[in-house]
């Protein structure tokens, strides 16, 4: 009898400790100021313009003062998040409806748009009513998208950036009829799901200042003309960018070149 008292006892502890609700702690909010930009903000918390914008919901870079921004969602919620990718979770899906985006549906179910792409296989941002979407799998296929973030993401990037080389130079371009140098940038990663501003030298202060050394493939090089920035590229590593110049529109040249190297300002990294 006493036995059986005590595994009742153990059994109704276990289900207690199973089903308690956490502990609630309070989102972080930051209210924009004149002069702010979602830039300035993501970095002022360490956290990367795609994740501002998912946990807001915003189809664009666009801010006004007094405009009350999410920078942190609480604790409690991004540990569930953490102890998710290393369990097993049943396979689960979304069945698309009329307004939804990609950006509501992943800060739905705590994810990026970059892994609904991954898990759906999808090339671009545009949904359907009636779509179903895998929103989440199993761990090892979680873990496989955690992997791919920090390697295939940079390598596809650049191999499209490299696809590009040979579209003539167009003042104010950004599309593959022409390009100018921001605007070739801004072309690039906006099709990774990417958005940066669509000034040079907005694009190079808008990430995080890191040496030559600690360069790495992906990361954006800026040069200047004087005391202004008047030119970016995209990093390739081992000394080589691509860029669109003016002279011979998107072509691969080296930071060491007698032209460049006298110009080189520096490298910004825009993404984790």
């Amino acid at each position: 009898m006493k036995k059986t008292k005590l595994f009742l006892g153990t059994l109704v502890l276990g289900l207690t400790l199973t089903i308690a609700p956490p502990l609630a702690l309070a989102d972080t909010y930051y209210t924009v100021k004149p002069g702010d930009s979602l830039w300035k903000i993501a970095n002022s918390y360490n956290i990367t313009l795609e994740q501002i914008r998912e946990l807001n919901y915003l189809d664009s870079t666009l801010i006004f003062p007094g405009q009350s921004i999410l920078v942190a969602k609480d604790v409690d919620r991004s540990k569930a998040l953490e102890v998710s990718r290393g369990t097993s979770l049943a396979v689960t899906y979304h069945t698309v409806k009329p307004g939804d985006s990609l950006w509501k549906i992943a800060g739905s179910y705590g994810i990026t748009v970059e892994q609904i792409k991954e898990l759906n296989s999808l090339d671009s941002s545009l949904l359907s009513p009636g779509q179903t979407l895998l929103v989440t799998k199993d761990a090892d296929r979680s873990k496989a998208v955690e992997v791919s973030r920090g390697t295939s993401r940079v390598e596809k990037i650049l191999d499209y950036a490299k696809s590009l080389a040979g579209v003539p130079y167009r003042y104010g371009g950004q599309s593959p009829a022409g390009f100018d140098c921001s605007g070739y940038i801004l072309y690039v990663f906006r099709n990774f799901g990417i958005e940066l501003p669509r000034v040079a030298e907005d694009q190079f202060i808008g990430g995080r200042r890191v040496t030559e050394k600690e360069a790495r493939p992906g990361d954006i090089v800026a040069f200047k003309n004087g005391n202004q920035i008047d030119h970016t590229g995209i990093y390739l590593g081992g000394g080589k960018f691509i860029s669109a110049t003016s002279n011979c529109g998107v072509e691969i040249s080296s930071i060491n070149g007698p032209y460049w190297s006298k110009r080189l300002l520096g490298f910004s990294r825009i993404m984790p």
